[in-house]
């Protein structure tokens, strides 16, 4: 038994490592999980509580054609836990299973629905929930143990990728930054050109004014509002 569940710990690690998408990582973290356990299924929700709890479709099964009709009713949403169940899971960090027909999983096959906490940095952040054939009269406190193991790890997984991705926004935002900065300094250069040349302008403007007005003053021309010489 500690051998298989040190082998269940190591595999979530290497997934989790291994997988070039966080879906991946969490289907066969989930696999993983049923193969120990001996569970047809596992699917994940993401939420801190009841009111907030979203269905992924991140699912898992071990035998598709046995599950085929549960897939289907599952994979539209039919199956949710139970408010009660929910906040106990995330609230008191706890794994708990109940009947399927009290879990609303109104199918035949599957016996027993089991809701493991996914743990972040400081509050669950999801839970597991997994499907069973077989009735399951108690969860051993090594099971349950192993499984807010695998809880954490996949929350502490989630933690890393969240600062991944804030590096990756931030080098982003720094290179859009110095884009506005370059494309800011490029319209700077070309106000201040603008200005120049107006300041040209101006003053080749001037000096033909005075040019004017003086000969104006000895007499030679005359020229109208417009400026326009006339004489």
């Amino acid at each position: 038994a500690l051998m298989a569940k040190l082998r269940l710990i190591v595999t979530i690690s290497a997934v989790i490592q291994e997988s070039s998408k966080t879906e991946i990582a969490l289907q066969r973290s989930l696999r993983a999980v049923c193969v120990y356990a001996g569970w047809l299924a596992g699917h994940i929700y993401w939420g801190t509580n009841a009111t907030e709890l979203v269905s992924t479709d991140i699912w898992n099964f071990l035998n598709y054609e046995k599950l085929l009709f549960f897939r289907r009713r599952a994979l539209i949403g039919q199956f949710v836990p139970p408010p009660f169940v929910v906040d106990r899971v995330l609230l008191a960090r706890q794994v708990l299973w109940t009947s399927a027909s009290l879990a609303g999983k109104n199918e035949e096959m599957i016996k027993v629905a089991i809701y493991v906490p996914i743990v972040g940095k400081n509050s669950t952040i999801g839970l597991m929930e997994f499907f069973s054939d077989k009735p399951i009269e108690e969860i051993s406190s090594s099971m349950a143990n192993t499984l807010i193991l695998v809880g954490m790890q996949i929350g502490e997984f989630f933690k890393d990728e969240e600062i991944k991705n804030r590096q990756k926004q931030s080098v982003e935002e720094i290179k859009e930054l110095n884009i506005n900065l370059d494309r800011a300094q490029k319209a700077l250069l070309n106000i201040l050109e603008d200005t120049k040349g107006l300041e040209r302008s101006l003053r080749e403007r001037g000096e033909y004014l005075n040019a004017v007005i003086g000969s104006m003053a000895e007499g030679l021309l005359v020229i109208d509002a417009k400026l326009r010489i006339l004489t």
